[in-house]
């Protein structure tokens, strides 16, 4: 992943190839492509169809200490009101609004942003094709 003035740079086989090495001197001797690899570049578009998807937004304890501190909850009730039971039934997930969407979009933004979720900071990697978002394009 290469990050240039607010885009990134992207290709799924190199963002697993760069989470699979730990070593942080091992991480720097990561080459800049994979044979064979894709690469896109991301700027969001603000178009809140990622918010829209169908599935879990997987929260670990970091997140929940983050989203609740900028709601101005505490832990216990911000799981109360804001998660369930993920179907993997080991992890909490964020609720879904009752258009199937995230709880936290609001007319097309996250209403958390600067709090929001692991997973979605790292979105659209690594699995995520152009036909699913509209920010990605092929380099």
């Amino acid at each position: 992943m290469h990050k240039n003035q607010g885009e990134y740079l992207y290709s799924p086989e190199y963002c697993y190839a760069r989470r699979r090495v730990s070593n942080p001197e091992t991480s720097a001797a990561m080459p800049d492509s994979l044979p064979g690899e894709t690469k896109y570049q991301f700027s969001c578009t603000h178009c809140g169809k990622c918010c829209r998807w169908p599935g879990n937004v997987l929260l670990t304890e970091p997140d929940i200490a983050r989203l609740s501190a900028a709601l101005k909850l505490d832990s216990w009730a911000f799981i109360e009101r804001s998660t369930r039971l993920a179907e993997i039934r080991a992890q909490l997930s964020l609720r879904d609004g009752e258009d199937g969407a995230c709880i936290f979009l609001k007319q097309d933004r996250c209403s958390v942003y600067e709090a929001r979720p692991a997973q979605c900071r790292i979105f659209p990697f690594p699995n995520t094709t152009p036909e699913e978002c509209p920010g990605l394009t092929p380099v």
